[in-house]
């Protein structure tokens, strides 16, 4: 992944990923979608990522846009004070 994004959030996200291959780039704007993020799996990430980075995602943030990608995501966190600004 793009050094720009964090390793946890990719972790993160390999973990609910069934079709990214552990060798394969997770490239920050490939849609998750098309990775095999679907409803139950998001709804599972949701939960780890409100315990991993401590925080509720606000029910603003709770859309198709923000679980569109890797970067988009890593924006929704930094909107929620979670994780800095990527550099």
């Amino acid at each position: 992944m793009s050094s720009t994004l964090p390793e946890e959030l990719e972790e993160l996200l390999r973990a609910h990923l069934p079709d990214l291959g552990a060798d394969q780039q997770l490239r920050p704007d490939e849609p998750l979608l098309g990775l095999g993020l679907d409803s139950v799996r998001m709804v599972a990430l949701i939960v780890d990522m409100e315990s991993v980075y401590s925080v509720s995602l606000p029910e603003g943030l709770m859309s198709a846009e923000t679980f569109h990608s890797a970067r988009t995501l890593h924006q929704a966190l930094v909107r929620c004070g979670a994780v800095a600004p990527a550099v």
